[in-house]
């Protein structure tokens, strides 16, 4: 919902209009979809997998939320760095408000009961920031090498 809020794109007006007749989830963005689903089911069964016993479940769940935290920087712009889009702070608002649900599920007792967690140590959150935040490099390579395509062209 944050994401409404999103200023407009700096070159927006300097691409030609969409083709009515395609459609508006083409093959590029498909391909992206699907290499970003992958790589979070990846990530998230390694996780699962390394985790120290008894924290499998939490962290794979947690590392999905991580994965869709950081993902809402990369769906800003198909196309522009998340690194350069401009400032919303009600997306900022909306991932912080996440988190803070996120570590409330991990780290409050009677959420631990309702939702089957466990809380994490250092050692769990070392695993799961870098993997989630593999996930925004994946996409700032993608999106620079199709920005050099397009300035070749």
């Amino acid at each position: 919902l944050s994401l409404a809020f999103e200023p407009r794109e700096r070159h927006a007006m300097h691409r030609p209009p969409r083709n009515p007749h395609e459609n508006i989830v083409d093959r590029p963005m498909m391909m992206t979809i699907g290499y970003i689903g992958l790589a979070m089911a990846v990530g998230t069964l390694a996780l699962y997998d390394a985790a120290p016993a008894g924290t499998g479940m939490t962290v794979a769940f947690t590392v999905l939320v991580l994965y869709q935290l950081v993902n809402v920087f990369n769906c800003r712009s198909f196309s522009e760095s998340a690194f350069s889009a401009g400032k919303n702070a009600y997306l900022w608002a909306a991932v912080g408000l996440s988190l803070a649900l996120q570590l409330c599920v991990v780290y409050l007792g009677p959420l631990n009961g309702i939702f089957y967690t466990v809380p994490l140590g250092a050692r769990e959150w070392a695993m799961m920031i870098p993997a989630a935040l593999s996930l925004l490099m994946l996409e700032e390579v993608r999106k620079a090498f199709m920005r050099r395509r397009s300035q070749s062209t």
